[in-house]
């Protein structure tokens, strides 16, 4: 590789023949430019290799790592120019990122967030499939109970809004005697203050109500109600719960049955997102 020093220590043009490297720019003189055929780029002595490659030299500081210090994870097998070819390849590049130790703390997975447990648990795509595994499971435990109490129990019904949006509940349990029921929708979060179960209820209220009409012409009923249930993630049971439990004729006893599913279905994203790729 051959370049063109122009204003050296002898102030006159010379021409620099042979491999160049980072190391070896530090070797040159104080503000020498070097213009470098093969590469096509135009760096000083002061500025590193890969700045000038990668064009992260002038500007505003971009968002996130910065592309230099990413290259600096990982290991370049024989040169600079041999790991941007296996960049080509967006699979492996991938295992080959990833299985470098980074100083950023956002999360190894998606680089959205940081890397939290609330983030981990609960809105990581890498564990989406687990999560909804652990939702599946807690919402068929509540439902089998509701059947057990001889409500009429049906999961996951697509419905319309007065707004002509759709909807789809996770439960709807009434009875044939009374001609009512309810719409619950049991939500798996992590636990953060005492007034969530209320906020949690709210919220489902809020999505849900405009469905009632639909609902009530659907299996011919004269009242629902919508309930919004919450689980921790880290398996709290909370007195609105029970409230709900003994208000549906549920045994509370089957608490501690909800709560270790979620707790269960916890781990399992949280194994997965530590040590798979």
């Amino acid at each position: 590789m051959a370049g063109l020093c122009e204003g050296g220590a002898l102030g006159k043009p010379r021409k620099i023949t042979g491999r160049m490297s980072y190391p070896n720019l530090g070797d040159w003189p104080i503000g020498c430019k070097v213009t470098i055929a093969t590469e096509g780029a135009v760096m000083e002595r002061k500025m590193p290799f890969k700045d000038a490659l990668e064009g992260m030299v002038n500007g505003r500081r971009v968002r996130g790592r910065r592309r230099y210090q990413m290259i600096d994870d990982i290991e370049i097998y024989g040169s600079y120019a041999e790991t941007k070819r296996k960049a080509e390849n967006r699979k492996d590049w991938r295992k080959l990122v990833r299985a470098v130790p980074s100083q950023d703390n956002r999360c190894r997975h998606c680089h959205n967030e940081v890397e939290t447990l609330v983030h981990v648990l609960g809105s990581c795509p890498h564990g989406e499939v687990l999560r909804n595994a652990r939702h599946h499971q807690v919402r068929s435990i509540i439902a089998t109970a509701l059947k057990d109490a001889d409500y009429n129990t049906f999961k996951e019904v697509h419905g319309l809004s007065v707004t002509g949006s759709t909807r789809r509940i996770d439960i709807i349990a009434f009875k044939e005697s009374t001609r009512s029921g309810f719409i619950i929708d049991p939500t798996v979060r992590f636990e953060t203050n005492e007034e969530q179960p209320a906020e949690v209820d709210k919220e489902k209220k809020n999505i849900y109500n405009p469905t009632i009409p639909y609902y009530l012409q659907k299996y011919q009923l004269e009242e629902l109600e919508v309930i919004g249930l919450l689980v921790g993630e880290r398996g709290t049971a909370t007195l609105f719960m029970k409230d709900v439990f003994k208000r549906l004729g549920i045994p509370t006893s089957i608490i501690p049955i909800v709560t270790l599913a979620a707790l269960k279905g916890s781990i399992a994203p949280l194994k997965h997102h530590l040590y798979s790729k």
